[in-house]
């Protein structure tokens, strides 16, 4: 990771449905932690088209947060990999990554509703906070 971008100081997973034996918050310092976490709930994740809510927090060592909710299903199904999920909401948001499903008028329709903090606020993350373990 290149030394001039912030740190991830800790992932928290606040709440989660479904079977689970930690007893929630749990915390983790790296990426690769918060993955194997949720690889191992994934386990008894639903396989039925279904799936477990799991609330999570970001913080990087600055105290900059970004909080959002994971959709976990199966292993089965998918592998979880909540880097790529946190990325891809913050490309989404930030408005340089528009779903194949939708056209430009009606994703830049979506953006609008929201205010233009919320799309600079994402790609301040993306340009200058780590997305990864070092």
């Amino acid at each position: 990771m290149p030394e001039d971008k912030i740190n991830l100081h800790k992932i928290t997973f606040t709440f989660k449905e479904g079977f689970q034996h930690e007893k929630l918050p749990v915390s983790v310092s790296t990426w690769w932690a918060a993955n194997m976490i949720l690889s191992r709930w994934a386990m008894n994740a639903p396989q039925n088209g279904s799936y477990d809510k799991i609330d999570f927090q970001v913080e990087w060592e600055d105290g900059t947060t970004h909080e959002g909710r994971y959709d976990l299903v199966h292993t089965s199904i998918e592998a979880p990999c909540l880097i790529r999920h946190v990325r891809e909401f913050l490309e989404f948001q930030a408005g340089i990554a528009r779903p194949s499903h939708m056209t430009e008028e009606r994703y830049a329709m979506f953006l609008a509703r929201f205010p233009a903090s919320l799309a600079e606020g994402c790609a301040k993350i993306l340009s200058d906070y780590t997305l990864g373990d070092q």
